[in-house]
């Protein structure tokens, strides 16, 4: 199964293997210049963009974890994990 998908100049092909593993390509389109500039600086372009995604992918997770805790968060009676630590940290110092 091939799938392309365009949206501003994005392209994102899903391929299938033999395997069952799915494949995703993501290819975009930039100008020749910037492309130069991009090699110019040493850096690879598949890898810039790779990194980068899997940084914004990494920072949505936490975004959403975060979220979840905030949302499922059980209120309980008694010290406050701040306190007992400054009290454990105190401790050691006294």
């Amino acid at each position: 199964m091939v799938c392309t998908v365009v949206y501003n100049n994005v392209y994102i092909f899903v391929n299938r293997y033999v395997s069952d593993i799915m494949s995703v390509t993501v290819s975009i389109r930039i100008e020749e210049d910037e492309l130069e500039e991009i090699r110019d600086l040493g850096l690879n372009p598949g890898e810039l963009i790779r990194d980068l995604l899997r940084k914004e992918l990494r920072k949505k997770r936490v975004q959403k974890t975060l979220s979840w805790l905030k949302e499922n968060r059980v209120e309980t009676e008694g010290p406050d994990s701040t306190e007992i630590i400054r009290d454990l940290r105190d401790s050691r110092w006294a």
